[in-house]
């Protein structure tokens, strides 16, 4: 009886012991995950707090990832302040930032580890490649609003969005996993990585294939000008892609890079005409050597080379755009025949070469200054394009190649005047060999006027550079280029206040207001060729509010969050297509920018039920949208809509080293569309109803 009441204190000890063990390690990750959030990057190009920096940021870290239940970077994104994802009719994503939106998300820059993405040279942005990204090998998000070309360069201008992925260290042996969903929605993913004495390798293999969720086109320009044709209807986008990421280091040096191939069968064509006989193939791929130098206990140096390389591959064929129905009566006197079609084709390869350098030098514990030059030639090769409608009509238009070169230099000053005030100041000059230089500054202060109360300010400029496709006088046969283009220019100001009331809590509110002038865009005759130009401005104005308050005591790793936006962009002096009015471009001054929601509020819960299971709520709402800029009868206003997404994660449970999840997208199966411009034609997409999406992920 002793014996055995002894073996069952002992098993009794050692059960708490190993429960007490579990526990003491669960609130050391959540520690070290809170540590994550508060701490950016991007901001400055170095390390800093988030609530010390003079920038508005926000981390998603990859524990965030993983609660949410994510399937893309787009649904990352979802739960950032100031940020929303729409679909448009090219079968990509559209981000739009504190109200500025455009189908390319060119106002967006997109960084991997710190690389610059926008790689397509024909039409500027990352989406097209990253806008589906895999989440499982993706560390943190870092997005920061406001201008930060003084650090970036081109693209910089509403935000940047840089995805830092798991790095040798954290795999350090091999993790795999696996997500299925609707629409024979999956995706794949192994990685292997391992330390060694002197260097380090990971690889990361991501494989995603999906039908599209089914969408209901509104409308395409065909049926929106009353033309006998194909009536829009329901189909889906399906997409496929591969993609491989490598890091290796050895000895300080280090090698990474990624590659991407992926097909996507939209909707709508460049045309605005409802087809589902069109693909389109992008490859995308760079290679980065860099390597971190310390020449002193107070000065570091950065250097890096890179090549990157992007092509595109468009076909397809659908009903005659009202432009060659016309012109077919026009010529036969008589309308084309019932079953015509118009076929296309066309594509472009595009190369960057390029290096960067970068020295950070510790003048006194209280100051660093920081500087860069960078160099990259730009290739723009072999545009083509090809349309076909016989007998009448037969096209090809092989554009011009274009290379370019393109230098800048930064310089950054960021000073801690005392404990409580921080102080930056910057700036940036780049010149192209194609247009004028360009100069952009930044400076700011985040003031902790009371212990944990902080104020802060900043003011800085932006700049997107015209695309050599831009710039290219025959790009196709329909979209001219203009060589006298100009960069887009941007200025932000904004304020802010960050409180940490009580333990647990933090509040942030920020005023922004941003100007875009010089806006690049698609004028001319709606029936004949569209050309590029410099023309209209773009003011918008907001608040973003932010309340995050994390459990303490037993519910640590337990949250409630809170964020909304409120935007209000205005369009002013920038022509508008308008089919209503016989067809004609419309000058517009003063009224709201459309396609974008003026509210829109997120909000979550996170509850740590035990050191197993995790449940995750968010609500999304958006606000009703102005769908058509002169507010006429063809394009009514769309109703706000709110959405349900759960989520239940299960880690460690059934094997140590593995996760199960399972996420519910939409849960009440809430009817919305996601409003999108097609060039000059409108069209609206219904967005998914009720999904759900299962996730395992394996560490061994």
């Amino acid at each position: 009886m002793c014996l055995g009441l002894a073996a069952s204190l002992t098993l009794l000890s050692f059960h708490i012991s190993a429960d007490t063990s579990e526990d003491q390690e669960m609130e050391s990750e959540l520690r070290f995950l809170s540590a994550e959030r508060d701490t950016v990057f991007t901001a400055s190009r170095t390390e800093e707090r988030t609530d010390k920096s003079i920038a508005t940021s926000t981390v998603v870290t990859q524990e965030d990832i993983r609660r949410m239940g994510a399937r893309t970077l787009s649904d990352a994104l979802r739960i950032v302040p100031g940020i929303g994802i729409t679909q448009t009719g090219l079968g990509v994503s559209a981000i739009d930032v504190r109200g500025v939106r455009t189908s390319t998300s060119d106002k967006v820059l997109m960084l991997l580890n710190g690389h610059p993405l926008d790689q397509d040279l024909a039409n500027p942005g990352s989406t097209w490649v990253y806008d589906d990204l895999a989440v499982d090998t993706i560390k943190r998000i870092e997005v920061v609003r406001g201008s930060s070309s003084a650090l970036y360069g081109a693209n910089a201008m509403m935000a940047v969005i840089n995805i830092i992925t798991l790095t040798p260290k954290d795999i350090h042996g091999v993790q795999t996993s696996v997500g299925l969903g609707n629409d024979n929605t999956e995706q794949y993913r192994l990685s292997a990585g391992k330390q060694f004495d002197n260097g380090e390798a990971v690889v990361h293999f991501n494989f995603r294939n999906t039908d599209g969720a089914p969408t209901t086109v509104g409308q395409d320009v065909n049926s929106t000008l009353k033309l006998p044709s194909q009536a829009p209807g329901t189909g889906s986008e399906p997409v496929q892609r591969y993609d491989l990421e490598w890091q290796a280091g050895y000895e300080g040096y280090k090698l990474d890079g990624r590659f991407i191939s992926k097909h996507v069968n939209p909707l709508v064509n460049p045309y605005g005409v409802l087809s589902n006989n069109q693909a389109n193939q992008y490859d995308n791929y760079f290679l980065r050597l860099s390597r971190d130098w310390s020449l002193h206990e107070d000065l570091t140096l950065s250097t890096q080379v890179y090549y990157d390389s992007f092509s595109e591959r468009i076909t397809g064929s659908a009903p005659l755009d009202p432009g060659l129905f016309n012109e077919y009566k026009r010529q036969f006197n008589t309308p084309p025949p019932s079953n015509s079609q118009l076929t296309w084709n066309g594509g472009s390869d595009n190369t960057r070469t390029g290096g960067e350098i970068q020295t950070n030098y510790r003048l006194s514990r209280s100051n660093t200054l920081m500087g860069g030059a960078t160099l990259a030639e730009e290739t723009y090769a072999d545009p083509y394009y090809q349309e076909y409608f016989p007998p009448y009509y037969a096209s090809t238009n092989n554009g011009k190649s274009r290379s370019r070169t393109r230098w800048g230099i930064y310089l950054q000053d960021m000073w801690e005047v005392s404990r409580n005030l921080h102080l930056s100041l910057g700036a940036r000059y780049d010149k192209y060999s194609d247009f004028s230089g360009v100069f952009n500054p930044r400076l700011g202060f985040n003031w902790e006027f009371i212990h944990d109360y902080s104020l802060k300010a900043s003011y800085g400029s932006a700049y997107r550079a015209p695309t050599p496709g831009e710039l290219d006088l025959n790009t196709n046969p329909r979209f001219q280029g203009n060589p006298s283009l100009e960069p887009e220019r941007e200025k932000t100001f904004e304020t802010g206040f960050v409180a940490h009331p009580i333990p647990g809590l933090t509040a942030q509110t920020v005023y922004f207001q941003s100007r875009i002038t010089n806006m690049i865009s698609l004028v001319g005759n709606p029936y004949g060729k569209h050309y590029y130009e410099n023309q209209g401005m773009l003011i918008t104005q907001g608040v973003e509010l932010e309340t995050r308050y994390d459990f303490q005591g037993q519910f640590h790793g337990s949250y409630l969050l809170v964020n909304y936006v409120n935007q209000n962009p205005f369009l002013y002096n920038h022509d508008y297509y308008n089919p209503s009015n016989g067809n004609q471009y419309q000058p517009l001054n003063g009224v709201v920018s459309p396609f974008v929601p003026r509210n829109r509020v997120n909000v979550i819960a996170n509850w740590q039920f035990d050191r197993h299971w995790n449940g995750f709520a968010n609500v999304l709402y958006n606000g009703s949208i102005n769908r058509a800029a002169l507010n006429d009868s063809y394009l009514p206003n769309l109703p706000g809509y709110a959405l349900l997404n759960l989520s239940v994660l299960n880690r460690g449970q059934i094997v140590k080293g593995l996760d199960v999840g399972l996420t519910i997208y939409n849960l009440f199966n809430q009817y919305y569309v996601s409003p999108t411009t097609n060039i000059q034609f409108p069209g609206d997409f219904s967005a998914p109803g009720r999904t759900f999406y299962g996730h395992v992920n394996l560490r061994f």
